[in-house]
This record gives C-alpha cells, sequence and structure tokens, in this order.
C-alpha cells in the first residue's frame, strides 16, 4: 500500500478542511519548511509531507480536528445535557 504524499501547495487546504479554517497560508508552511521547522520531502524539486504526519503537524500549529471544535449551537447542546 502506497503512502499518500500531500504537496505542500495543498497542505494548508488538507489542514483547513480537516481541522477548520485557521489553518496557515502557504507562505507561512513553506516558511516553516525552510526553516527545517516543518519537515517535508523533495521530490523532483517539490515539497511533499506525508499523510501520516498531518496530526503531528496540526498539533505543532495548534490546530484541534473539526469533530473537536466547539460551535455555539454544539456548545449550548453540551450544556443543556
Amino acid at each position: 500500500m502506497a503512502h499518500r504524499k500531500i504537496p505542500l501547495s495543498r497542505l494548508s487546504l488538507e489542514l483547513s478542511d480537516r481541522y477548520g479554517a485557521t489553518a496557515p497560508g502557504y507562505r507561512k508552511l513553506y516558511m516553516l519548511a525552510m526553516d527545517g521547522r516543518l519537515r517535508t520531502e523533495m521530490v523532483n524539486g517539490r515539497h511533499y509531507v506525508p499523510e501520516a504526519n498531518l496530526p503531528a503537524i496540526a498539533a505543532d500549529l495548534g490546530l484541534v480536528p473539526a469533530a473537536e471544535v466547539s460551535t455555539p449551537a454544539r456548545v449550548a447542546v453540551e450544556h443543556a445535557a
């Protein structure tokens, strides 16, 4: 089974889809990669991130999975219970 690799140019979108709209943009992620604070794999001159690394990257960026994000309606239901 091949491991999926996400191009750095799509990483912000992947993080936004999985962890909410607060994901950093491409430029910030690129700078983190250039500073060595975001590990990427180079393939034909392009940066890729293994999909398996997304939870660790999200945690490093302080992102919470979308299922755990509280919305006003969800908070009201939780308080009513």
